[in-house]
């Protein structure tokens, strides 16, 4: 370090000390005097400083306290001004008590303490004190609804000061809570001309007038927030009454404060949320939305436009549930209450619907955008005349309206009086020419009546109006397509892409003509052609990737598909599809990675519910598998016959049998003609021995499913049962002819087996292997009946076989490694620790034999340490402890080894190996 810079810091450190020094020179009275010279000057914030200075001097200074509490209470910091005030109040003298207790009940008040103001005592309070703190108990018994009691507290304030602001103030609250909003306001247009610095007064006075003249209001909290800017409730009312008349730019302005400072704020999140909605940014305004929906019950609107916005996004599932929470909380609203009536349309409650809006039309008859709802409410429940009535009604209020005239010809065609729908329809052409729905409607209508050449003619006539527009074009393409001119269509969508590059209906329709042709590729350049001009068009990606999945190219499917997921999250559709390819291509471990990232009220969503449920269920997550499905029983009406499957699947992993009965039982409920359900329901039966429940399940099964293998390989189960083996022999002996497959290939050799015709099960094993090589499990079961004949090289020939196709496999691995140990134990360690590799060491079974080819090979320490760790984790397998015993004495330790079978047969637990462990006991016994 320099010599200069040593010098530097030193005099750096001598001068912080000497201002140090001059600091603590100076009395607490000093900092109290500078404060007074500070506010002289108007400079509050200065004054501040001194003041904490001062306390921080010497805190018993109470003058200092009250000026800094007083000034706290100025700036509206008002837990800061309860602390320094509360401290003064024990040690006041009585002049700085009349200062302190009606700014502490103030404080308190607007803190929620209504139990300390009440208490305060008004004894030696000077008459304006007083009449403040009674003004203070007077908002607290407001605020407790005792409007009343508040009224007489009041009086007696007002007698005693009059001229109090503050009593002034809580007297034009008062008036504002009993509904005397025009007195309010006079009260406060006169109070802010007294008092023009006084906050409280200018925000009142905004919200007394919001509702009538929300301009007014804005410039009154405006005056606020100029008295009081750190004051954030004012900015926040000014947003709200800005939304009101929609001025949304000033709005966002003050909300780009407020996020600053509280983003996660419920109701700032909520005011964002409504000026997202209203400009049309919907995801936008259901991020904010969530965040503020915590408070939904103090504010239902937070329901209601989280309902309005997924509606906008088109998830119609979870709009419905939100205008349902909201309508039980608030039923007067008149947007609450026509979105209300719309979803209840469109979710098949018609009659719902009609009833609110005809109360709703008594309160404002002759509304068109309800009765458009009732119309369509009529619609719903097939009362076709009276829908026509209706819709003949708008028309009539509206005379001039192509809208109006264009409802009631659709309603005029849907009632099947299509002349009279077609006129009105062309008379909406006639009155705005230059729109389009009715041409569109129109054209629509003559298609769906199969008049297609009057349908192209209207489709020509709206061309002829508007040839640079695309619309028309889409409507020529569309007619020409059902008049089976698949060259002229094509060329109208061509036109239509031109018009508008990147069209979407005029390039998914090229695709859908590209795709009959068979050219997939050509209908993927469609979607890629709408997809370069608009990114992230979901049905587009969708549609790409649909066209991948029917080419078998799953790559791309899921390319698409992630893109769609990415262009819009909350899209469920993508996220399903995703994770339905991973449960179908057994990749279960992925299927949750498809819904990371959406909202939690997705989760709900019968379809990710159902589809987690059967991940965990393959996963064998069985609890977690369960909480999914009563989820999604509880949000249901009616559940389906899969997810009755899927519980009874459960059901039975958990062991719980009534609870997969109860489950099939109900299926069949739903669908007794379901084969699948009547064979699980006899095989449950075929365990319980209920063999009239078999029977009659099993019937109905044979009906249902004749020829289905799981029915006949259950009817074979059934003779066996009577004991009718030959029955059984030749129902599956019919099935495997009829199905050649390893599956009715096991199932005859399984009943060979069964019947005790060793030969016939080899033979008929031996042919399959001879024509079907490479097929594992019938070669294994061949080389296990070798090797349970004694023939010992057969059985090594097969196993053998079985490593020529899979060379992993453990059980070759395993029998090999056992079979060769005593005569090639070097390769039969090779095998031994190919299986072990295999099972990663988890298998008891592998490592028994990996240790008594380890003893083969004269490696008895390994083998010892094997079978210490079997024997400890399994010491009731008798098999690990006989073989412990031959490694004992293969390794030279006769008395351990005859320990260790004197153990061993002292049970009278039977073996496979028992009788060679009693042999090799005794020839130990005897040369003892």
């Amino acid at each position: 370090m320099s010599y200069k810079r040593s010098a530097s810091a030193a005099l750096m450190i001598v001068f912080v000390l000497s201002l140090l020094a001059c600091s603590s020179d100076i009395s607490d009275a000093e900092y109290l005097e500078r404060a007074g010279q500070n506010l002289s000057a108007g400079d509050s914030a200065a004054a501040v400083i001194q003041l904490k200075n001062a306390v921080r001097q010497n805190p018993s200074n109470m003058e200092a306290r009250l000026l800094l509490g007083e000034l706290h209470f100025q700036a509206g910091d008002l837990e800061a001004a309860e602390k320094e005030l509360g401290r003064v109040i024990d040690r006041a003298s009585d002049e700085q008590r009349d200062r302190v207790l009606p700014l502490l009940a103030q404080a308190w008040v607007s803190l929620g303490r209504l139990q300390d103001v009440q208490a305060i005592e008004l004894e030696g309070l000077s008459d304006s004190s007083r009449g403040a703190v009674l003004a203070a108990k007077a908002m607290a018994e407001m605020q407790q609804g005792q409007l009343a009691v508040a009224q007489r507290r009041l009086a007696t304030s007002l007698a005693l000061a009059p001229d109090s602001t503050y009593v002034k103030y809580v007297e034009a609250m008062l008036a504002a809570r009993n509904g005397e909003l025009a007195t309010a306001r006079d009260h406060l247009l006169a109070l802010t001309e007294q008092a023009p610095d006084y906050g409280l007064a200018w925000a009142l006075l905004g919200d007394v007038v919001q509702s009538s003249n929300p301009a007014d209001a804005a410039n009154y909290y405006s005056r606020a927030i100029e008295l009081n800017p750190e004051l954030l409730g004012y900015r926040l009312k000014r947003v709200f009454v800005n939304i009101q008349q929609q001025a949304f730019d000033a709005a966002r302005n003050d909300l780009k404060v407020l996020l600053n400072n509280v983003p996660q704020s419920p109701r700032v999140n909520y005011a964002l949320g409504l000026v997202e909605f209203y400009a049309g940014n919907y995801p936008e305004a259901l991020s904010a939305l969530l965040i503020a929906e915590p408070i939904k019950f103090d504010i239902p609107g937070v329901l209601l436009y989280m309902g309005l916005t997924q509606a906008q996004l088109g998830d119609h599932n979870l709009a419905y549930r939100h205008i349902k929470d909201f309508y039980e909380l608030d039923n007067s609203n008149p947007i609450g209450n026509r979105f209300m009536a719309e979803m209840w349309v469109r979710f098949g409650e018609a009659d719902k619907a009609e009833q609110l809006v005809r109360q709703m039309l008594e309160e404002t008859p002759g509304n068109s955008d309800l009765l458009n709802i009732l119309a369509n409410s009529l619609v719903s429940q097939q009362r076709m005349d009276e829908a026509l009535d209706v819709l003949s009604e708008v028309a009539r209020l509206e005379p001039g309206s192509a809208s109006a005239q264009m409802r009631l010809g659709a309603g005029y065609l849907s009632a099947g009086r299509e002349q009279e729908g077609f006129n009105l329809l062309e008379q909406a052409i006639e009155m705005a020419p230059e729109s389009g729905s009715a041409d569109a409607v129109l054209v629509a209508a003559l298609l769906q009546e199969g008049e297609n050449k009057k349908a192209l003619e209207a489709a020509q006539a709206y061309r002829d109006r508007a040839p640079e527009q695309p619309e028309p074009w889409l409507l020529i393409g569309r007619s020409q397509f059902a008049l089976r001119d698949k060259a002229s269509a094509k060329q109208a969508f061509e036109r239509a892409d031109v018009l508008e590059p990147g069209n979407p209906s005029a390039n998914h329709a090229l695709a859908t003509l590209a795709f009959a042709e068979q050219d997939y590729a050509a209908a993927k350049r469609y979607y890629e052609v709408v997809l370069a001009e608009h990114r992230d068009f979901v049905p587009s990606l969708m549609a790409h990737a649909a066209v991948s999945a029917y080419q078998g190219d799953f790559e791309t499917m899921l390319t698409f598909l992630e893109r769609a997921r990415s262009a819009k999250p909350q899209y469920l559709q993508a996220r399903l599809l995703i994770a339905r390819y991973y449960l179908s291509n057994q990749q279960v471990e992925n299927v949750a990675s498809a819904f990371t990232g959406l909202e939690p009220q997705y989760m709900d969503n019968p379809a990710v519910l159902r589809t987690m449920a059967l991940a965990r269920l393959q996963q064998g997550e069985l609890e977690q598998a369960k909480q999914q499905l009563q989820k999604l029983f509880k949000l249901i009406d009616q559940p389906r016959v899969a997810d009755y499957r899927v519980l009874a699947a459960v059901s039975e992993g958990l062991g719980d049998k009534e609870g997969m009965v109860s489950a099939l039982n109900s299926a069949l409920e739903l669908n007794p003609e379901d084969p699948g359900l009547q064979l699980s329901m006899a095989r449950y039966a075929y365990t319980q021995a209920d063999r009239e429940s078999f029977n009659q399940h099993l019937t109905e099964a044979l009906r249902l499913a004749p020829g289905s293998p799981q029915v006949l390989q259950l009817q074979a189960a059934a003779a066996n049962l009577d004991g009718k083996s030959g029955e059984a022999l030749s129902i599956l002996q019919q099935m495997h002819a009829d199905q050649p497959s390893v599956s009715t290939l096991m199932n005859l050799v399984q009943q060979h087996l069964l019947m005790r015709n060793e030969s016939l099960a080899k033979d008929t094993l031996e042919s399959w292997v001879d024509q079907h090589p490479a097929d594992v499990a019938p070669r294994l079961l061949l080389a296990e009946r070798f090797r349970l004949a004694g023939s010992a090289g057969d059985a090594m020939e097969q196993f053998s076989a079985v490593l020529n196709v899979d060379s992993n496999n453990v059980v070759a691995l395993n029998n090999l490694a056992w079979m060769l140990r005593d005569e090639q134990p070097a390769r039969a360690l090779e095998y031994a620790r190919a299986a072990v590799q295999q099972t990663e060491g988890k298998s008891a079974a592998v490592q028994d034999t990996l240790a008594m080819v380890l003893s083969s090979n004269g490696k008895y320490g390994e083998a010892r340490s094997i079978f210490s760790k079997l024997l400890a984790e399994s010491p009731e397998v008798p098999e690990f402890q006989y073989h412990s015993a031959q490694v004992e004495l293969a390794a030279g330790d006769e008395v351990t080894a005859r320990e260790l079978l004197k153990k061993l047969l002292a049970s009278d637990k039977e073996f496979s190996e028992r009788a060679a462990a009693e042999a090799l006991y005794a020839k130990l016994a005897a040369a003892d």
